[in-house]
């Protein structure tokens, strides 16, 4: 009897992932606040943010060629965008509702994310958030002289 070695992936050997939830909040009953807007949360193993410097966060949609990347990057003000909840693996950012993300709810989405530097994560999202449309539209070519047209005359 002859055995052939197959191919595994050990545990400690797995790329680390990112998990995005974005789901409407619930009551103490488990049941979901009535109106209530679904809030996004994104957690980051402190395997790759544990060191980070920055205190609060914004959240960054790639357009172009990051398409498909959202970046959770360090806020440019202190005080403005989220502070993390920082668990004992995972950090967890509480970004709130995403208007571009509409009403409809996901959970458990796993994806790759990867460090940039020491206040920037990347994370491959895939099609889950589209670039704003005021990105991708192209401007129109300047005809113009540079000078305003003036205003017509009421009578």
């Amino acid at each position: 009897m002859s055995f052939i070695e197959i191919e595994f992936i050990p545990r400690g050997n797995e790329a680390p992932q990112a998990k995005l939830s974005y789901l409407r909040p619930k009551k103490r009953d488990g049941s979901n606040k009535p109106g209530a807007k679904p809030e996004l949360r994104i957690t980051i193993p402190t395997a790759i943010c544990g060191a980070a410097k920055a205190e609060h966060f914004t959240l960054k949609v790639g357009a172009g060629d990051s398409a498909g990347k959202v970046r959770v990057a360090a806020a440019a003000k202190m005080g403005t965008g989220i502070k993390p909840s920082e668990l004992k693996h995972v950090f967890v950012f509480k970004f709130g509702y995403v208007p571009q993300l509409g009403e409809d709810i996901f959970d458990d989405e796993r994806c790759a994310v990867r460090k940039i530097d020491a206040d920037t994560f990347e994370l491959d999202v895939g099609k889950l958030f589209a670039a704003p449309e005021s990105i991708d539209t192209p401007k129109l070519p300047n005809t113009g002289s540079g000078v305003k047209p003036a205003k017509a005359a009421r009578s």
